[in-house]
């Protein structure tokens, strides 16, 4: 089975992410996260993040308020802008100056923040605690250029 989302966000509270991963932890017992090479959706969230006049100013406050010469363009994309949002918040505070691929970086660093959400998630305690199911989760970046599969070192194993 597979669920796609942008940025292959975690979403405590997107009814079609908690149904997808309750379906999957009841026929399945290994879940996998993977970003890719070349995301268009951290690319966006990393553009966003560089350019905003004040970078740190984005946990305070919207993208459309920060970015007034863009404000249109956002406000025009707003669901996209709402659903990115998080993850720029987040990339705004990654030091990614001396990153020789900062693109690379976002993506995995979302990853593995993913990873992190989905095994704090009350679906997956559910699997771990009352259903005692022995599911495991993993994080992974595909790379679209050689068709290669790469392991974050980020497992979740079942408590």
């Amino acid at each position: 089975m597979q669920s796609k989302n942008l940025v292959s966000k975690i979403v405590r509270f997107k009814f079609n992410m908690v149904s997808d991963c309750a379906h999957l932890l009841n026929t399945w017992s290994i879940v996998v996260i993977v970003g890719h090479s070349g995301c268009g959706g951290a690319t966006a969230c990393l553009e966003s993040a560089q350019n905003t006049k004040d970078i740190w100013s984005i946990a305070e406050g919207s993208l459309a308020t920060l970015l007034p010469d863009k404000a249109h363009e956002i406000t025009a994309a707003w669901p996209l802008d709402r659903c990115l949002e998080p993850l720029t918040r987040y990339v705004a505070t990654m030091q990614l100056k001396d990153e020789k691929d900062p693109l690379q970086k976002v993506v995995e660093e979302n990853v593995k923040l993913q990873v992190k959400k989905l095994a704090e998630s009350d679906v997956m305690k559910h699997a771990w605690g009352t259903s005692k199911k022995a599911v495991q989760i993993h994080g992974w970046v595909y790379d679209l250029a050689t068709g290669r599969l790469r392991d974050l070192d980020v497992s979740v194993p079942a408590s």
